[in-house]
Parts: structure tokens; sequence; C-alpha cells
């Protein structure tokens, strides 16, 4: 434009003119534009969820997150499809999942640890009290916004917190189900609840499960009761809660006057009548025994759903609530996304964390089996009340009962293990009790 005003012999004074009023019009037009997003973009949603704190600013280069989870045939999966989905919408951030069976999972995870070569991601469950003592979670409280965290049920944050900081932020949640084989039900005359005022209790459910076990002389064709989870706190603390009993103080430093109250021993001896006087449930695992019929009812959770939809398609099952006592009673939780502290990349690996718990949560429990943990997803969806989910969806709500987030809680798990894996062999039942009461004073009391 310069070169055709000189071509036209403007004056000199012309020309400082209209160079003023071209910078002029040009701040003006850039001032009235749409500015540029200062915030990473989020993916189209169905279900509008509260915003997330404000996101970092992201470079163009290439950068690789590793993300631990559990190995489950559905699960894996499951979650990439929903890590795809990101990728597609964060090309420059590649993700690259390895998982591990339950089983081995937290001696990998520790592993990692040790080795200075954690996954930058990884599920982290009531552990995480134990994880952020040991100062490789990074704290998160300045990344969720009061209206994110506010969109969760407040039960699951119980699981992330440790003394007053938040290290991880809830992927699900899960509670169990009593999965019935029903045509061995019907064919039995039973009854089944639909919700928990109907559940059974104590004693119904023993009859139910007497009912259903099935013997030929001393083989057992059927076993009436089973647990996908077996001889562990998960499956098993709910019965103290069930009968009014805790198994610690609430400190989480104490367990004698708890956990080996009358209420307790209660408990620990209705779950040890199952294996010793009723003989209802198989000390021996059975692979696939709940729908190949060896097992007439499987305690399991949500997730498990999906599982034997997708392996026996022809199998019919009913989910019930679980039995109940003086009250109801059901372990939740489930897993929670933590960042490594020595990740390299922490403010893409907070955009991964965002999206899988925030954008992509409504996708990513009902393809896994997994609950809702946000209140915003269970609202705008009504088949989050109807069968089956409201069976888990209720005693969410109304039963919840949660593991004791302690930084020594693989101490309690293993002492709470031996102590119903004594039981269920005919040990007696005061006297384990209180030796674990005393185990668990020793080391937790520390």
């Amino acid at each position: 434009m310069i070169h055709l005003i000189g071509e036209r012999s403007m004056k000199k004074s012309s020309l400082l003119i209209l160079l003023s009023l071209i910078i002029i019009a040009s701040l003006s037009m850039a001032s009235c534009a749409t500015p540029a997003p200062t915030t990473a973009p989020v993916a189209d949603q169905p279900t509008k969820v509260a915003a997330s704190t404000e996101a970092p600013a992201v470079s163009e280069k290439e950068v690789q997150l590793t993300y631990l989870m559990q190995q489950d045939a559905v699960l894996v999966p499951a979650m990439q499809a929903v890590v795809d989905d990101f990728m597609t919408e964060y090309p420059n951030i590649k993700v690259t999942i390895d998982s591990a069976p339950f089983s081995e999972y937290h001696t990998k995870l520790g592993t990692s640890f040790a080795g200075g070569n954690p996954p930058d991601i990884f599920w982290t469950d009531i552990r995480t009290a134990m994880y952020a003592s040991q100062g490789v979670l990074m704290p998160l409280d300045d990344r969720i916004t009061q209206e994110n965290r506010d969109d969760y049920l407040a039960t699951a944050w119980n699981e992330t917190i440790y003394e007053g900081v938040t290290y991880a932020v809830p992927l699900h949640q899960l509670t169990e189900g009593i999965y019935v084989n029903t045509q061995m039900a019907s064919d039995a005359g039973i009854v089944l609840p639909t919700n928990v005022e109907e559940a059974w209790t104590w004693e119904e459910f023993m009859d139910v499960a007497k009912t259903l076990t099935k013997r030929e002389g001393d083989a057992t064709l059927v076993w009436g009761f089973s647990q996908q989870r077996p001889l562990q706190d998960w499956s098993m603390l709910p019965l103290f809660f069930q009968n009014t009993a805790e198994t610690l103080s609430p400190d989480l430093t104490e367990a004698s006057g708890y956990i080996n109250s009358q209420a307790g021993i209660e408990a620990m001896t209705f779950m040890g009548s199952w294996y010793t006087t009723e003989k209802i449930v198989s000390v021996e695992t059975i692979p696939d025994g709940f729908p190949n019929g060896s097992l007439a009812m499987m305690q399991a959770p949500s997730s498990y759903r999906p599982l034997l939809e997708s392996k026996f398609p022809d199998f019919k099952f009913t989910i019930v609530p679980m039995f109940k006592n003086k009250s109801c009673g059901v372990t939740t939780g489930g897993w929670n996304l933590g960042i490594a502290s020595a990740s390299k990349h922490p403010e893409e690996a907070w955009i991964l964390v965002d999206y899988l718990t925030r954008t992509a949560h409504e996708k990513w429990v009902t393809t896994s089996g997994y609950l809702p943990a946000r209140k915003s997803v269970i609202e705008a969806n009504p088949q989050f009340g109807e069968y089956p989910w409201v069976v888990f969806m209720e005693q969410l709500e109304n039963c919840a009962v949660t593991r004791p987030a302690t930084p020594k809680y693989s101490f309690y798990f293993d002492t709470f293990k031996q102590m119903v894996v004594d039981i269920s062999v005919g040990g007696d039942v005061t006297s384990v009790v209180n030796r674990t009461a005393e185990a668990l004073d020793a080391e937790l009391g520390q």
C-alpha cells in the first residue's frame, strides 16, 4: 500500500496521516475480533458437567504419557476407547496404557516407585493415603475447582484425601449386589427383593442360600453362595456395619473395643457359619462357577454384569440388594486417578485426568459397568434409576461403607484377611478376632 501511495506522489505529511489512520483502524479491528481460546478445548459432552480449573497452556510438542490401570477383559478395551477419543482431541499427547491383574497391580505399582520410573497417571484406591504419605503422589487441590468438587457424591472423595490434601480424583464408584441364578430361584419358589427396604435379613439370606445348596451324599453339586472377592475386607467389612459395629476408632489408630466388640464378634460368627456349620460357601474357588451352575448366588460388584453379559450371553441372572441386619451396609469406593509426583509432564497428565474424570465420565461408567460418581451424570441419565443400575445406586446413596483410609492400609488389609481366613477354616471366632485387634493396635497406634 505504501508503494501505491508513493506512485501517486502523495506529500510526506499526507503519507504520515494515512499511516496513522491505518494503524488506528487495525487496532480497532483487533479489539473487536473473537479472542483466541486460552484454555484447552473439550469434546462435545452429552451431559453438562462441572467446569474444571483453567487448563494450562500446552506445548504443541509431542508428549508421551504412561497410564497404569487394572487389567480386565472389559475394562481395558473400554478405557482404550476413551483414551483414543482423548488423543483425537489432543493429538500432541500420546498415551500408552499399561495394566496388571488386581492381584499383581499394587506390587507392580510399588515396584515402579522403588525403581524411580512410575507411570505418569495411575489408578489408586483406598491406598491413596499410603502413597501420599510416601510422597509419590502429586497434590491436586489447586487444580480442582469447588464447582468440580461439588459435582461429586460426597462419599466419592473419601479415598482421595490424606491429611486434608486431595491427591486423586474419583474415576467412578462401585458397590456390590447379589447376583442370583434366575432359573434356580424360580424353581425353588424364592421371591427376590428389588430394593434395600425389601433386602433379605441375615436369617432370610441364610434360608435362601441353604435352599439353593444341592448335595448328593458328601458331594456338593451346587453351592448356595459365593463372593467374587472372597475372604477380604471389601466383601466382609460390610458385615460389621450391618450389625452396627466398626473395625477401627474414628482416628483409625485403635481396633480394640471396635473390631472385637460384641457386635463385631457376632458379625464374624455369622460369616464363619457360611463355611463351617451351614456349609453354603465353598472354600475352594470355582472358576466361572456362577454362570456354569455350580454357584447359585454370587456377591459381586456392578462391573461383574458386563463381564457376564459378554462371556455368557444366554445365562439368565437377577441382581438383588445385599442382605442386611440391623442396618444395610455395602462397601463403596472404586478407583481414582492420581498423578505421580515424579511425572515429567504434570500439565499434560492433569489434562488427561480431567478429561477422563469429567468430560468422559458418562461414557466410561456406561461401558465399564462401574457406577457414576458425578451428580450431573446421575441426574441427566434416567437409566441410573432403572434396573439393574438402581439396585447399586440405591445402596451407594444409602448404605455406603468405606474401607479405612489409613496410610497403613496394606497392613490392615493383610491382617483383616488373615482373620477371616482363620475363621473360615474353623478357628475360634472370639480368639481370632481378639488376636486381630491386638495386632492392629500395635501397628496402627505407632
